[in-house]
C-alpha cells in the first residue's frame, strides 16, 4: 500500500509504504452429548431418532501484525522544471493490532430427531424424517423445525430415478474476505443481531447401470439460503478497528447445478469421470446493509466448471499383497474476487498546478506507472493531490482456472496385525503454476498483477497400517 502525504518540516514530501501478516483464529471449543436409537419396526420399515446437547464456545479474533516504512523527500528546482531528490531520509516502526469480540459467546444447542426409512412397494422406498432444532447465544433462543425427505424408484433393474428435500440450519457463519491478494475465512457466532443461517435444499437424479461393472449418473439440485453473511462494502476483518458484528451485513443467497459421474466400480482398471457445472449468487440488499447496491453477486466460493478424471489399476503380486497405481486430472475454475477497476485523482487542479497533466481516470494496471512521475512533480504543492480507487460490483474478478495431475503409487500388504502399506504420491506432476491469489508488483517499471502458486510439484511418502 503506497500513501503521499504532505508534511510541514523541512523536508515536507514523502511517501510510506507498509505490508501486513495477518493471523486468523476462530476459537473454537465444543463439548456434545448424543444419543441414538434404531428400531425395525418391520422388514419393510426402520426408525431411527435420536438427541443432542451441546456447548460450543467461540471467541474469534485477528492479530495484525503492520510493518510501516516511511520515505521522506527535499526537492529544489533545476532549469527543465523537475523536481530532483536530494537527502532522502528512511524512517521504520512496527505496529501489532489485535482485534477482539467484547467476549466469547456460548452456543446451547439441544435437538431431537426421528425419521423412518420404509419400503413401500418392490420399486419405491422412501426415508421421511423431522428434526428439531434450538439454539441459544447472547441470550436469545432461536428454534427451527427441519423436515427432510428423500425417495428413489426403480423403473427397471438397472434403471432408477431419486428426490429428496432437506431444511438445514447452523448457529455459526463462515466469514470469507473477498480479497484476491490475501484471502482469508473465521467462523464467527450468531448473536441478537445476527440470525441463524437457513437453507432449503432440493435435489433430483437419475442412476443408469450401464453394465455390471459401469454406472451413470445425473443429478440437479437447487438451494437457496437465508441470512448469509458477509462483509460490508469498504470493511474487513483485518482493518483492526471497532467489533466484527459492525463490519458485516446479512442477506440471501442461491446456488444451483448440475453433475454427471460415470464410474467403472469393478475389475482390475477401475476409475470415474465427474462433471460439475454450477452457479453461486448473494443478495443483500436490507435497507443499510446493502452490498453491490443491493445487486445480486457472485459469491467467493462460484466455480463455474469442476472436472475430475480418476483411472486406477491394481496389480496382484502375492495372494497376500498387491501394487496399486492411480492417476487423478483436476480441472476447475479459478476463485472470485474484487479488484478495483480504476483510479482517479482527487483535489484542485489549476493551469498552474504542475499534476494538472496527471489529472483523469486511469486502469488499476496502469494508474501506479504515474507515482514516480508525481512525487517529483509534488514540490510547490498547496495540498496534497490524492489517488481515489474505484470498484465495479463485489467479486468482479475471476482468477485463472487450476488444473492438475496426480499420480499414486502403492504397495499393501496383510499380516497378522492387518494391513500395512506404503505409497508414493506426486502432486501437480507437470508442476502447473496454479494461481491461488494476486498482488500488484513491478514488470518494465510499471505495476502489474503479479499470481502466487502455494503448491508447485510435491513428491511425498505416506506409510500407514489398519488394524
Amino acid at each position: 500500500m503506497l500513501d503521499l502525504y504532505r508534511n510541514t518540516s523541512d523536508r515536507p514530501f514523502g511517501y510510506t509504504y507498509s505490508h501486513s501478516t495477518v493471523t486468523y483464529t476462530s476459537k473454537i471449543q465444543n463439548i456434545a452429548l448424543t444419543s441414538d436409537l434404531t428400531y425395525h419396526l418391520s422388514d419393510n420399515s426402520t426408525i431411527r431418532s435420536g438427541a443432542k446437547l451441546s456447548i460450543l464456545l467461540m471467541n474469534p479474533h485477528t492479530n495484525i501484525e503492520r510493518y510501516l516504512y516511511s520515505k521522506k523527500f527535499n526537492f529544489e528546482m533545476n532549469s527543465n522544471d523537475t523536481g530532483i531528490e536530494l537527502n532522502p531520509e528512511y524512517l521504520e516502526h512496527t505496529a501489532t493490532i489485535s482485534n477482539h469480540p467484547d467476549q466469547t459467546i456460548h452456543i446451547q444447542t439441544g435437538s431431537i430427531y426421528a425419521e423412518d426409512e420404509i419400503r413401500l412397494t418392490s420399486a419405491l422406498c422412501s426415508n421421511i424424517g423431522i428434526r428439531l432444532n434450538a439454539y441459544h447465544a447472547d441470550k436469545k433462543t432461536s428454534l427451527s423445525l427441519e423436515p427432510r425427505w428423500s425417495t428413489s424408484y426403480l423403473l427397471s433393474d438397472h434403471l432408477s430415478i431419486k428426490a429428496s428435500y432437506a431444511r438445514m440450519s447452523q448457529a455459526i457463519h463462515r466469514l470469507s474476505s473477498n480479497s484476491l491478494v490475501m484471502s482469508n475465512e473465521i467462523w464467527v457466532p450468531v448473536t441478537r443481531s445476527i440470525p441463524v443461517m437457513k437453507s432449503n435444499n432440493y435435489a433430483a437424479g437419475i442412476c443408469w447401470d450401464i453394465s455390471p461393472s459401469l454406472s451413470a449418473t445425473i443429478e440437479t439440485y437447487y438451494k437457496d439460503m437465508n441470512h448469509l453473511l458477509d462483509y460490508k462494502d469498504g470493511s474487513s476483518y483485518t482493518q483492526g478497528t471497532g467489533n466484527w458484528k459492525d463490519l458485516v451485513a446479512t442477506g440471501k443467497g442461491k446456488s444451483y447445478g448440475w453433475e454427471i459421474l460415470l464410474e467403472k466400480k469393478r475389475g482390475k482398471n477401475t476409475g470415474w469421470i465427474s462433471y460439475t457445472w454450477s452457479r453461486s449468487l448473494r443478495t443483500f440488499n436490507k435497507e443499510g446493509q446493502l452490498i453491490n447496491a443491493g445487486n445480486p453477486y457472485y459469491a467467493n466460493a462460484d466455480r463455474r466448471h469442476h472436472l475430475t478424471v480418476n483411472m486406477s489399476r491394481e496389480i496382484p503380486v502375492t495372494p497376500y499383497s498387491h501394487f496399486n497405481i492411480s492417476a487423478t486430472w483436476t480441472y476447475q475454475s479459478g476463485r472470485r474476487g474484487t479488484l478495483p477497476t480504476s483510479t482517479y485523482f482527487a483535489g484542485q487542479l489549476d493551469e498552474s498546478n504542475p499534476l494538472k497533466k496527471y489529472y483523469g481516470t486511469y486502469s488499476a494496471q496502469t494508474w501506479t506507472s504515474h507515482i514516480e512521475n508525481i512525487l517529483h512533480t509534488l514540490w510547490n504543492q498547496d495540498r496534497l493531490i490524492t489517488p481515489v480507487t474505484t470498484y465495479d460490483g463485489r467479486n468482479n474478478y475471476l482468477l485463472p482456472a487450476i488444473h492438475h495431475l496426480d499420480i499414486n503409487f502403492s504397495f499393501s500388504f496383510h499380516n497378522k496385525w492387518g494391513t500395512s502399506s506404503i505409497a508414493l504420491d506426486f502432486y501437480n506432476i507437470y508442476n502447473r503454476m496454479n494461481i491461488s491469489s494476486i498482488y500488484l508488483g513491478y514488470r518494465n517499471d510499471k505495476y502489474v498483477l503479479k499470481g502466487l502458486c502455494p503448491f508447485p510439484f510435491m513428491p511425498s511418502v505416506v506409510l500407514s497400517h489398519k488394524f
